[in-house]
């Protein structure tokens, strides 16, 4: 009989060493920064830029005029006030965006062929039609200036002299000798049979004529001198705050280039009154068929020797009345009144 196998002894799991946590080291608390205190900025001022052309042609030409911000601006008072050009005329103002004053087309046409002088003004405050504002109040300090030179400004082109060409000498050409003629010989005459003279007859003596007597011619009568008459004395012509209205004011209606946005100019005259005391004038128009008159305007750059002013941008083939008077230090004189009609379109 076999002998039964002892079992082996099982070992037991020996229990591994349980090892306790390290304890994580605490952070210590960083203190927080404290924000620095950051200045407000400046508020930028109110600026204008444009850029003219540096020339012209003698023709309209029309550049940009940018403001850095909105402004309370209209394209009237832009155009007749704030806007000067001696040697042209500021024609139009337009917005770049319809609705908005921040950017501008400004249109110049020129007297003629000099250069011009730009020149964007700044003064009044706030509210008049002489100053730039923004939409905040704050006004425009700097103004601008440029000079646009003129066609007659640039050099002549010098003319080329010519190279004369050379004068080819004559080649004489050969004398031929001159062949002598035969001589014919002289055919005889024959002679004359003598005439007889035809005797004289005996001229007339002629009988002298009666010498007539002269006329005595009538002594005039003196003719009396007339008497003059005395001249009266002239009435003097009525006055508002011490203006009469301007004399002999004139109207001319004339077409413009098609290039100066408008399309006829109204050119209006009247004679200096030399009266000391005017310092500019004003104007205001109406269609005939109007019952009331516009506002009055100031007549642009005017003073007390300003004899001539010219309008533009009218309707084409309307009849208007225009009155004229004079300004002294805001007080009105005597206004004057004419009618004219522009051209019809083309």
């Amino acid at each position: 009989q076999a002998p039964e196998a002892t079992p082996e002894a099982t070992p037991e799991p020996t229990p591994e060493a349980t090892q306790e946590p390290t304890p994580e080291a605490t952070p210590e608390a960083t203190p927080e920064a404290t924000p620095e205190a950051t200045p407000e900025p400046t508020p930028e001022p109110l600026t204008a830029t444009w850029s003219p052309p540096a020339s012209h042609d003698g023709t309209a030409f029309t550049f940009p005029l940018s403001f850095n911000k909105p402004v309370q601006l209209s394209y009237r008072n832009l155009r007749d006030v704030i806007i000067e050009a001696d040697g042209g005329s500021v024609t139009k103002s337009r917005r770049a965006v319809p609705g908005s004053n921040q950017n501008w087309n400004v249109t110049i046409v020129p007297d003629g062929a000099g250069d011009i002088t730009l020149r964007l003004n700044v003064r009044g405050a706030c509210g008049d039609n002489t100053a730039i504002c923004s939409n905040e109040g704050e006004q425009i300090t700097t103004g601008l200036a440029n000079i646009v030179s003129g066609a007659s400004a640039a050099p002549p082109t010098p003319t080329p002299t010519p190279t004369p060409e050379p004068t080819p000498e004559p080649t004489p050409e050969p004398t031929p000798t001159p062949t002598p003629e035969p001589t014919p010989e002289p055919t005889p005459e024959p002679t004359p049979a003598p005439t007889p003279e035809p005797t004289p007859e005996p001229t007339p003596e002629p009988t002298p004529e009666p010498t007539p007597e002269p006329t005595p011619e009538p002594t005039p009568e003196p003719t009396p001198e007339p008497t003059p008459e005395p001249t009266p004395a002239p009435t003097p012509a009525p006055t508002l705050n011490g203006m009469a209205a301007p004399a002999n004011v004139t109207v001319e209606v004339t077409k413009s280039r098609p290039t100066s946005g408008s399309p006829h100019i109204i050119t209006l005259r009247w004679d200096d009154p030399a009266n000391p005391a005017i310092t500019g004038y004003e104007y205001r128009l109406k269609l005939e068929s109007a019952t009331e008159w516009e506002r009055w305007w100031d007549v642009y750059r005017s003073d007390g020797s300003t004899t001539v002013a010219r309008f533009g941008r009218l309707n084409e083939g309307a009849s208007y009345q225009m009155q004229l008077r004079p300004v002294a230090d805001g007080k009105p004189g005597l206004a004057s009144e004419v009618s004219f009609t522009t051209p019809p379109a083309d």
